[in-house]
């Protein structure tokens, strides 16, 4: 009997937590395939070039047969774009899904020291994306980075890509 002024009893607050936890949290547990990660403690990488450069991360994740996702992707380091002239630097980072760019807009990872950057000019950076719903499959999820127009140096180090997945059906 639905009584909204009544007092709940234990049971009856077990037995809501119970269907919420039943109809709401695990359903929504099951359409998370999981979190993939490529996390490792590299040494720092330089890139000196216009033409992009694989930052060897990979995650892989897969979407089941019988289903669409989403795959939601970051890429984390901390970052040095230099090159030593008065002008502000940008360097960029790409996250790709089986080598195709997931967005293609602007992925700067810049050393904003009111273009006095130096080797020492560190900063930590995040880039998300995230893909339009794709078909069943596994996916390779990489990134790459190079240098805005070929002259700055980009120094990356303490590198993460992770990658989800979540069902849309």
């Amino acid at each position: 009997m639905f009584a909204p002024l009544d007092a709940v009893t234990r049971g009856e607050s077990v037995t809501f937590l119970k269907r919420y936890d039943d109809n709401i949290t695990q359903p929504a547990l099951a359409d998370l395939v999981g979190l993939f990660a490529s996390d490792e403690d590299y040494s720092v990488t330089i890139v000196t070039s216009s033409v992009p450069a694989d930052l060897g991360l990979l995650a892989t994740v897969t979407i089941p047969a019988g289903h669409t996702g989403v795959i939601w992707a970051q890429y984390s380091a901390e970052s040095a774009c230099y090159d030593g002239d008065s002008v502000a630097d940008w360097c960029r980072v790409d996250v790709l899904i089986d080598g195709v760019s997931i967005d293609a807009a602007d992925q700067a990872f810049d050393s904003t020291d009111n273009a006095t950057e130096t080797s020492e000019s560190w900063e930590s950076h995040v880039l998300t994306r995230v893909t339009d719903e794709l078909p069943a499959g596994t996916y390779a999820i990489t990134a790459s980075s190079y240098t805005f127009d070929g002259s700055p140096t980009f120094r990356l180090d303490d590198m993460v890509l992770t990658a989800e997945v979540k069902l849309s059906s």
